[in-house]
């Protein structure tokens, strides 16, 4: 069950937020939402973002708002002070766990993400196929703003081997829903891993025990706040978690 206390704004001393579908709308903060975070911050409470974004990949105006110092990103596996670009907790995969998801995914889903501490690596041809999905959903793209986050590299596999970078969260992208919903239910009985769809067609995940929830625990901690005198927002199966641990 998740918890549903009666809102005492008196009471809350940290509110955290999740972006997409919740804070922003299509990609996009309204005059509305900016106006209620002003008035938030104004009475005294800490704003957090909780997203499976990666760092990189906070919108430019979410990032400039003076009050979002902390983010939980990489749905609790990233928490970055974005002030002072500093690492609050990394939590990082196991690197065998890592090649796993790699074989995993580049045999049964479109595209897969693989989120680092500083970028995103994408392989060539997923980034194609990635761009040809964006515009069968008409959806815009700015080529300028995938490459501030986005790393395209040859092979995963290759690149995991060669350089070993730290991973905190892989994400796959799958045209087919069944698929993916077949793919979900093979990783939950078969892997110790924290394993999300947040729309049907995607499987976001992180390191067992890591989720948007420990990730609002350790921030918590990390400011001296109790977890009870914290009140959060989210619209997708990766913000159950942090739904759940706050007060």
């Amino acid at each position: 069950m998740l918890k549903n206390n009666s809102f005492d704004k008196s009471r809350y001393i940290l509110a955290a937020f999740d972006l997409d579908g919740t804070v922003l709308n299509q990609g996009s903060l309204s005059e509305a939402n900016r106006k209620a975070l002003w008035a938030l911050h104004q009475q005294g409470v800490e704003l957090a973002i909780s997203t499976g974004r990666h760092h990189r990949m906070i919108p430019i105006e979410i990032r400039n708002l003076p009050f979002f110092r902390y983010a939980i990103t990489s749905n609790g596996a990233h928490i970055i002070d974005l002030k002072q670009n500093k690492d609050v907790s990394f939590s990082p995969f196991d690197s065998k766990v890592i090649l796993q998801f790699i074989n995993l995914f580049s045999e049964n889903a479109d595209v897969t993400h693989i989120f680092t501490r500083d970028r995103v690596l994408i392989s060539c041809g997923d980034f194609f196929t990635m761009k040809k999905i964006l515009s069968k959903n008409k959806r815009k793209d700015d080529n300028g703003e995938i490459f501030q986050w986005a790393r395209l590299i040859l092979s995963p596999r290759l690149h995991m081997k060669l350089f070993h970078p730290s991973v905190v969260k892989i994400s796959a992208y799958f045209r087919d829903k069944d698929n993916c919903s077949s793919i979900l239910k093979q990783i939950n009985q078969n892997y110790k891993v924290e394993a999300v769809s947040t729309n049907g067609r995607d499987i976001e995940t992180t390191s067992k025990g890591v989720d948007k929830g420990t990730g609002l625990l350790t921030l918590c901690n990390h400011l001296g706040i109790n977890i009870d005198d914290t009140i959060t927002f989210g619209d997708s199966s990766n913000d159950i978690a942090i739904l759940r641990r706050s007060g």
